[in-house]
């Protein structure tokens, strides 16, 4: 099960926009693209997790609050975005 931690939480405008990737941006709903800043290797339990730190950015440039993602096994690229 992925563990999301969101550290910052933007309103999303008028409700057309209900997933963490979206947001209003000239009266239209727009997903973001996804930045990942970082992935990192990790044990929990003696299991392999990959932590993904990312944010979204908009045509707008404005961005999300850092958003990390635990998910067992390991990253695919570790250290780079």
């Amino acid at each position: 099960m992925p563990v999301l931690v969101l550290l910052y939480e933007e309103p999303r405008g008028d409700g057309s926009c209900t997933q963490e990737y979206q947001r209003m941006v000239n009266g239209v709903c727009e997903s973001g693209k996804k930045e990942v800043i970082s992935r990192v290797n990790f044990k929990k339990n003696g299991l392999d997790y990959c932590r993904t730190t990312y944010r979204w950015k908009w045509s707008d440039n404005a961005t999300s609050g850092m958003i990390i993602e635990e998910l067992p096994g390991m990253c695919t690229n570790p250290n780079e975005p």
